[in-house]
């Protein structure tokens, strides 16, 4: 493509760029055959039903990541890098597992450690959706923020 008389290269971006690359390295690490590339799901709730772990490797802080809180309302066992708003949604050892950002190597050997104890993974997973329902159930998310709205109000009078 000309653009001004300068030569661009055109670089797809987004999910498709990176399932190629996800794919490629499949490859190359000679695991192709244990790699499903599914696409987009509707169905969630048989997506985490089916997972024995779930991974939310943000390489940037998110401060409400809902793959995290979905996951974990589900009962999935989930390990996340420990930024953004995953280390108050997943306590480190009661409700999840935490490590480092970035550190594909303290994941995988998290994520070994979880996939080795089924008994551990069942306890994380039990208490994660337990610790869900109880601090991000709908109706107390409502109050929460009715009560904060009636300060800020309260505040302007």
């Amino acid at each position: 493509m000309r653009v001004e008389g300068h030569r661009r290269s055109v670089r797809r971006g987004g999910a498709e760029d990176c399932a190629e690359r996800v794919a490629a390295l499949a490859r190359e690490l000679g695991v192709s055959d244990r790699l499903a590339m599914v696409g987009l799901r509707t169905d969630v709730e048989n997506v985490y039903g089916a997972a024995d772990l779930v991974a939310v490797p943000s390489t940037a802080p998110d401060p409400l990541p809902g793959t995290a809180i979905e996951a974990a309302a589900a009962g999935c066992a989930v390990l996340a890098a420990d930024h953004g708003g995953l280390p108050e949604i997943i306590r480190d050892g009661t409700t999840g597992r935490l490590f480092a950002p970035g550190d594909a190597s303290a994941m995988a050997r998290v994520a070994a450690a979880l996939l080795g104890d089924p008994l551990i993974r069942g306890q994380l997973g039990t208490a994660a959706a337990d610790d869900v329902r109880t601090r991000f159930a709908p109706e107390l998310l409502t109050d929460r923020i009715g009560v904060l709205y009636a300060a800020v109000l309260a505040t302007r009078r």
